[in-house]
């Protein structure tokens, strides 16, 4: 916006549609005296005592990360490329440095492992496929609480834990495949959670 505020004590707060302006890595402050940076103050900026500050609130929506599709071979080397538009040009390509050959591996950790308390003996526990599964079917899940630890099939994204006491307060849930086990991933509280998207918000 063109519309400056000149009163004192003002904050702006600048949000980005990730989905249509693309990633916004960073942000830096030109104050025309000097190299743009993330913070500028009195004597580089007009008024009195006046700081500028940047700071990155969450990230924005560009992938920086990508999966092949199932169909490179496993054994053969593979170098990557990638190139950035700016919706008008393309740039030139990055190579990668290091070439890499595909094999099969344990799959990733579950992805959103939350738990939410539902009595007083009784807590659920939920989660999402993992990212990879390192070229083998998700055969299942592994849920471990305190001392003990029970096992799941892939289909089944949900626990009920009951009979607790309150001494099983860690939960965790582990991704297997005839690969190997994942590595754990703890359950944060649902509730916390919720907390945090409303303050967010």
């Amino acid at each position: 916006s063109q519309d400056f505020i000149t009163t004192s004590r003002q904050h702006w707060i600048v949000i980005f549609d990730a989905q249509q302006q693309g990633n916004l890595p960073s942000m830096l402050i030109d104050s025309s005296s000097g190299r743009p940076s993330t913070i500028a103050t009195g004597g580089t900026v007009s008024g009195s005592s006046s700081v500028i500050r940047v700071e990155t609130i969450s990230n924005g929506g560009l992938l920086s990360s990508f999966i092949t599709p199932p169909v490179l071979d496993e054994g053969k080397l593979y170098m990557s490329r990638i190139s950035s538009f700016n919706g008008v040009l393309w740039s030139d390509f990055t190579t990668s440095h290091n070439s890499i050959s595909p094999s099969k591996s344990a799959p990733s950790p579950p992805r959103d492992v939350l738990v939410k308390v539902l009595s007083d003996t009784e807590l659920g526990v939920s989660w999402k496929a993992p990212l990879f599964n390192g070229g083998a079917s998700i055969a299942g899940y592994k849920i471990v609480w305190g001392d003990n630890d029970d096992m799941v099939p892939a289909s089944q994204l949900f626990f009920l834990l009951g009979n607790l006491n309150p001494e099983e307060s860690l939960v965790s849930v582990t991704a297997c495949s005839s690969r190997g086990f994942s590595d754990p991933t703890l359950a944060k509280p649902l509730c916390l959670m919720e907390l945090i998207e409303s303050i967010s918000i």
